[in-house]
């Protein structure tokens, strides 16, 4: 049920998607738990899974700490970045 919640809110929410996206790269366990959801539910019912996938935080940025605005002022950058080229 977490999950399908999780679902909507990230599917009909970009700023809800951020957000997760910033909690994942900050804190290794609540990304696990993302990883470990991805994987059980995501075989189960394949949009669940995309949807989470989604929320994959940028690499570089896992285990930092950096504040919601440096962010997502990354991760606007990579998603220009990957347009440009």
């Amino acid at each position: 049920m977490i999950a399908a919640g999780l679902t909507l809110l990230i599917y009909s929410s970009p700023k809800a998607r951020l957000c997760i996206q910033w909690m994942r790269s900050r804190t290794a366990r609540f990304n696990k738990s993302f990883f470990w959801l991805e994987d059980k539910v995501g075989k189960r019912i394949n949009i669940v899974g995309v949807t989470l996938k989604g929320t994959r935080p940028l690499e570089h940025t896992v285990g930092e700490k950096l504040s919601h605005k440096a962010y997502v002022k990354e991760r606007l950058e990579a998603e220009k970045g990957c347009r440009l080229t």
